[in-house]
């Protein structure tokens, strides 16, 4: 009967179907280690979570990816300064992605980090090979450019004249390039530095590309051979051409105070001379003047370039 000791010989009772479930599910020892595996499963996804967390720095390079636009990267004017601070970034990221663990298993679970580590490598790489190309094709024409604009400066400086407007503007041009020459170092650099940051993230620099580098460096180099040449030309002149200078002022000086002259006879004063023939001579005189006036802001520039005193040309004011 139930509720009665079953006697130690007596058969075992045998349970079938959904008595047998019953019976199983009923059992202390059962609950037990259920309740331990859900807790087990329960604690894994917890501490899955987690780790899932230290992943969450990987969102910025799926979000950049995600909004990136080649063409209109690429369509965007870039200083060397936002290449440098755009390829830092993505190569942050290749650093970052390469340092993340493929897999790791955390409790009773496995976590497989490796395809969307491959999916924003990918990303990252392809990002990154666009701007190297982009840049190359910057150090390309740049460099070009660039050695273009040198070579034009040292020619400026070719010349050995042997007449006071040319000599000043030998001089003119060695002031202006001295005066400039922060900058055209700069602009050198500029091309250097693109050139190191293709090495720097090896990138290959195509052999046609390598000579347009050597044919800059080689122009610059040339741009300050001639500056050397040119000052030693100008310093070893100058004394001369200045005094070819001061010969000149005093000739223009001449020339106004003639014509000041002239405004004070013959016709200009004549009672009965013709009106016609007066505007006429005037005319005259007032062409002269003006080409004076042209000719006295020329012989200014060139005291400013001797260092000389600038006259005021008193002749001139009538």
């Amino acid at each position: 009967p139930d509720g009665e000791p079953r006697p130690a010989d007596a058969p075992p009772v045998l349970f079938e179907g959904d008595q047998a479930q019953a019976v199983l599910l009923a059992s202390p020892e059962y609950q037990n280690v259920k309740a331990r595996i859900e807790q087990t499963v329960r604690n894994s996804f917890e501490q899955s979570k987690e780790y899932a967390l230290a992943l969450e720095d990987n969102r910025a390079i799926y979000k950049f990816g995600m909004e990136w636009n080649k063409a209109e990267y690429e369509a965007a004017p870039k200083t060397v300064a936002q290449f440098r601070a755009d390829m830092r970034v993505q190569r942050d990221w290749v650093t970052q992605l390469d340092r993340t663990k493929l897999a790791a298993t955390v409790g009773v679970l496995s976590v497989d980090v490796k395809p969307l580590r491959n999916e924003l490598s990918s990303t990252v790489v392809s990002m990154l090979e666009s701007m190297k190309a982009l840049l190359l094709v910057a150090a390309r024409e740049e460099s070009t450019a660039a050695r273009e604009r040198f070579e034009k400066r040292a020619k400026s400086l070719m010349d050995r004249p042997e007449d006071l407007d040319g000599f000043a503007s030998l001089m003119e041009a060695h002031k202006s390039h001295t005066d400039n020459k922060m900058n055209y170092h700069t602009e050198h650099q500029m091309v250097e530095e693109m050139f190191n940051m293709l090495i720097n993230y090896e990138m290959k620099i195509p052999a046609s590309d390598s000579v347009k580098r050597d044919d800059l460096n080689d122009a610059v180099q040339k741009f300050h051979v001639a500056m050397e040449e040119a000052i030693v030309f100008v310093d070893k002149h100058k004394k001369n051409f200045a005094k070819e200078m001061n010969n000149a002022i005093l000739e223009l000086d001449e020339n106004m105070f003639a014509v000041q002259s002239t405004l004070n006879t013959g016709v200009f004063i004549e009672r009965d001379s013709d009106a016609q023939l007066v505007v006429d001579e005037l005319q005259k005189c007032k062409t002269l003047i003006d080409g004076y006036k042209v000719r006295v802001a020329t012989m200014q520039k060139y005291q400013g370039l001797f260092e000389t005193p600038v006259g005021t040309f008193s002749n001139l004011e009538f």
